[in-house]
């Protein structure tokens, strides 16, 4: 059954279901460290796609696209990180992705928590606030 590995997650984290209503088809929202939200959701190909908006930058904009094409440096290595910027709002997203099929409930543990910390360091990095807008 597609999303089982969600679930799996889910269940780990003891997030009750219940209270959980799917959005934009099978999106769920995990809430981290009290106010951002990580959304996870599988697509038809069986990957599974975490995905946060980090915030507003308060760099400048060169330096800003700078460090987010370093950050995406080309690499091969699982799980694929990518940086950008949205350009509906400006807010800094990462997105992550990985074949179901390589996870079991270790693995995806593992992987959501990398995830979590990437994001961590990240807004860290570029001293993200909401609200604050760049110019």
């Amino acid at each position: 059954m597609r999303n089982d590995i969600i679930k799996d997650l889910l269940d780990y984290y003891r997030v009750d279901r219940s209270t959980l209503s799917p959005q934009d088809g099978e999106v769920y929202a995990i809430k981290i460290g009290g106010s951002d939200e990580v959304a996870l959701f599988q697509d038809k190909d069986d990957w599974l796609h975490l995905v946060i908006n980090l915030g507003v930058s308060t760099l400048a904009p060169d330096k800003l696209y700078r460090d987010i094409a370093y950050f995406n440096d080309i690499n091969v290595k699982q799980p694929l990180l990518v940086l950008g910027v949205n350009r509906n709002d400006e807010q800094v997203t990462l997105h992550s992705r990985f074949p179901v099929q390589q996870l079991n409930k270790v693995r995806l543990v593992e992987y959501f928590e990398n995830f979590v910390d990437t994001s961590a360091r990240l807004k860290g990095h570029f001293n993200l606030q909401s609200g604050v807008s760049n110019g």
